[in-house]
Order: C-alpha cells, then structure tokens, then sequence
C-alpha cells in the first residue's frame, strides 16, 4: 500500500471517524489509535489499521507513531468531573502523543490538533459561533 500514513486519535468518534473517511477518500493510508473499549462499528476496518492504546497510557503510543506522516488529534475527555482525567488525557496524553511522534517519525512531524467545540463554549441561539465571538467554555476542557 502507498501513500502518505495518517495516524487518527478519536477515529471512533464523530469527527474523528469523518476525517478518517475524508483521508481514505484522498488516497491516504490511515492507522487509527483505538482503544480496548472504542466503538469500531463506524471504522472501515478493512481499509484502516488499527493499533490499540490510550493517551492514558503513554507507553502504547510508539507503535501507533511509527513511521507516520501527519498525525491528526481528535481524541479527548470532554465529559467528566474528574479534573485529573482531563488532565491525564487532555494535557499529558497529549503532550506524550507528541514526544511519541517525534521520536517514531525523525523526517515526518505534522501534528494537527483537532478540537471541540466545548473548548469556545455555544453559540447563540439561532446562528453558528464565529472568531469573533467571546470565549465562553462550559467545563474545564
């Protein structure tokens, strides 16, 4: 298989999983970072490959990196009370997602952090957010 390699966290989500479509559908060779309890039910398993691990645990991260060309981040906690999960994931996931790339993939780093929209909080009623709207996050994401 050729192509550029594309590796998707939060592939089993809503975004994640339409970005992995979008880069199927240009000719990229996807590998998504699943984990042991992700609904893969909206995966085209026979057209990705899947490597199990969790931001939680950094030491899982190195063989998803391996040899990727862009990694694109969709995953994250949004919906608990538990400050520390945020942190553990949202924060330290991250970062260890990122030190994994750098050292599994020396000529390719592109990291494109995907987030939510919980990150700037609703829009009004009746129309989308736009830039210039204020920061108005609900949680602690």
């Amino acid at each position: 298989m050729s192509g550029r390699l594309a590796l998707v966290t939060g592939a089993s989500g809503f975004v994640g999983g339409h970005l992995v479509g979008g880069l199927l559908d240009a000719g990229w060779r996807v590998r998504c970072l699943v984990r042991p309890t992700s609904r893969l039910d909206g995966l085209p398993r026979d057209r990705v490959e899947l490597v199990e691990g969790s931001l939680a645990r950094p030491e899982t991260l190195a063989p998803a990196t391996a040899g990727v060309d862009t990694l694109f981040h969709a995953a994250a906690t949004l919906f608990t009370e538990d400050l520390d999960a945020y942190t553990r994931v949202n924060v330290a996931g991250t970062r260890a997602l990122a030190e994994a790339l750098v050292a599994g993939s020396p000529e390719h780093r592109r990291f494109v952090l995907v987030s939510s929209l919980a990150a700037a909080g609703p829009s009004e009623p009746g129309r989308p957010r736009t830039e210039e709207d204020p920061v108005d996050p609900r949680g602690p994401y």
